[in-house]
């Protein structure tokens, strides 16, 4: 059970691969943002997601009243549930222990921002004695077939060419300002890339990105640039992984495409990115914190 942003939600995915790994055959089941959650189902991954709003969710958090029948009954059927949440954790273990052999485990749903553990290996250290907790995989989105080949008809849709063009994703918009690089960087990096390969610019944009991503507009003036505005989550995802190279702010978007497989460029100004940087081989970090 976790409630967060898109970002949180995919640095999740490391301690669910390593329930699966442990046990292969396990039931693994998730509550928040279904829409966010359902990122993380796939083969390897969950095996399905649910919302938060749950029928009976809210009386967990209701201490002078029995909790909802449905959502008893829905909780009786787990061994393990694991909360991630900044709830008192002696009285929401009670209320979430609804048959006496569960395990139950409550666990701050935010690192130390200003520690070195990474966010990942924070939401792992939850399983310590239920898996192993030493090696950190880094975290991935499972997507389909289906999923991949749908995506290759939206950029045809989109008329970008792939075999003709190298393909670089743009996403300056972030959860707040002052995670957002000045819009000049991304333009820059674009005429750089347009100077060595034939470049197609892929430039998405979410709900709160509008004003971001016109600055962008503004500084890449005539170049090649298509707008992709409010793709569904696992949509984007599979776009994502379609890309040649990613660049973005400390956000959601980035870290989708670092868990799709996308060669990315995370750019830090606010966060620090020993905690909550995208991880693997293919994503190189910019900590720009003292540059903006």
């Amino acid at each position: 059970m976790r409630n967060g942003a898109i970002g949180d939600t995919i640095l999740l995915s490391s301690a669910i691969l390593a329930i699966r790994e442990q046990y292969p055959c396990a039931w693994i089941e998730l509550m928040g943002n279904k829409e966010r959650m359902e990122l993380l189902t796939g083969a390897g991954l969950a095996d399905c997601a649910v919302s938060s709003e749950y029928k009976g969710v809210e009386s967990l958090f209701w201490m002078d009243v029995p909790i909802h029948p449905v959502l008893k009954e829905y909780l009786s059927a787990f061994d393990f549930i694991i909360c991630y949440t900044a709830s008192k954790e002696l009285a929401l273990k009670e209320r979430l222990q609804v048959r006496q052999d569960q395990i139950v485990r409550i666990h701050p749903a935010l690192p130390d921002a200003e520690g070195s553990i990474h966010a990942s290996r924070h939401y792992l250290h939850a399983l310590d004695g239920l898996v192993p907790i030493d090696q950190l995989q880094a975290p991935r989105l499972s997507l389909t077939k289906a999923e991949i080949a749908a995506a290759q008809r939206r950029l045809d849709e989109l008329g970008i060419d792939r075999s003709r063009h190298f393909l670089l994703v743009l996403h300056a918009g972030a959860g707040s300002r002052a995670k957002q690089a000045p819009p000049p960087w991304f333009a820059h990096a674009a005429q750089a890339l347009q100077r060595r390969w034939p470049l197609q610019i892929l430039l998405t944009q979410g709900p709160a990105d509008g004003e971001a991503v016109e600055s962008v507009l503004h500084f890449l003036g005539n170049s090649n640039v298509v707008l992709l505005q409010d793709e569904p989550l696992r949509s984007l995802a599979a776009i994502l992984k379609q890309a040649d190279l990613f660049i973005g702010n400390d956000s959601g978007v980035t870290h989708m495409a670092a868990a799709a497989g996308c060669p990315s460029l995370a750019i830090f100004t606010a966060a620090n990115p020993a905690v909550w940087a995208p991880l693997g081989d293919h994503v190189r970090i910019v900590d720009a914190r003292l540059s903006v």
